[in-house]
């Protein structure tokens, strides 16, 4: 397995070195905020979540004791500080909030033509209503494990359950969504 380019900053940040952890933190400002805009996509929400992330990276790099696992460890404080904070201040998981100025789009979707960008705007809208249908406990696992990219076990370590848990939970969720979305009738030739 080939090392990290990043390791020897990361093993500076361990020991304290500021310039260090300030590079560091430059060079995941894109990941960071990738990961964040999978739980919402409130521009201020990512900017502050960034911000308290930074934080609390700065605070509890010292106690990271295998520098090599850096990228999981911070994925890991991104992810449970997005949850804290955007539970804390909105009911409804906010990455489904559209807004007029089209901001939440990937950089691929601007190269659409002007029906197909309304299609995904349509599609996004209704795929947010179904999630924001289903309970709770189902859209945290669906988020994390589409919008975050975790794993079962990932996700199980994150929410302190089992595996078996959260694969029901995802099945159950999926279930759910499809039910959302039927299957497009077949044409007749």
């Amino acid at each position: 397995m080939s090392q990290s380019p990043l390791l020897p900053i990361i093993l500076k940040t361990v020991s304290g070195d500021s310039d260090a952890f300030e590079q560091l933190i430059i060079s995941q400002k894109r990941n960071i905020s990738f990961i964040i805009r999978g739980i919402t996509s409130c521009p201020e929400d990512v900017e502050d979540i960034s911000q308290e992330v930074a934080v609390l990276v700065f605070q509890r790099i010292s106690s990271l004791r295998r520098p090599e696992s850096f990228f999981l460890w911070l994925h890991t404080i991104v992810v449970r500080e997005s949850w804290r904070l955007v539970t804390a201040r909105i009911p409804v998981v906010s990455f489904c909030a559209v807004d007029d100025s089209g901001a939440w789009l990937a950089e691929t979707d601007l190269d659409c033509l002007p029906a197909a960008h309304t299609e995904r705007i349509e599609l996004r809208i209704e795929v947010c209503s179904a999630l924001r249908r289903i309970p709770e406990k189902f859209r945290k696992v669906l988020t994390l494990h589409y919008f975050c990219g975790m794993r079962c076990h990932e996700i199980a370590d994150f929410l302190g359950t089992t595996v078996g848990t959260v694969s029901a939970h995802l099945s159950r969720a999926r279930k759910r969504i499809r039910k959302e979305f039927p299957a497009p009738e077949p044409l007749l030739s």
